[in-house]
């Protein structure tokens, strides 16, 4: 990579944190989550993102906070 990718996600409009899974183990691949900012759909910006950057996307995916996890962020 020529600068870490979490440079490159974090610079993408509406993205608040990235985080770098690093109990993911699978072959050379690695896993990063993005939260949000904003409840607007980014998937396109981190496909061109991705796209610029040369790197492989082998999964994108979405997932909603609950209740539950924003009361926990809210309260730690």
């Amino acid at each position: 990579f020529d600068s870490p990718p979490e440079e490159n996600l974090k610079q993408i409009q509406g993205v608040k944190e990235v985080l770098k899974d690093n109990n993911f183990r699978e072959s050379q691949k690695t896993r990063y989550a993005l939260k949000l900012s904003t409840s607007e759909n980014t998937a396109e910006e981190v496909f061109n993102c991705a796209v610029q950057n040369g790197w492989t996307l082998s999964e994108l995916s979405a997932e909603a906070a609950t209740l539950e996890d924003i009361f926990a962020e809210l309260t730690t």
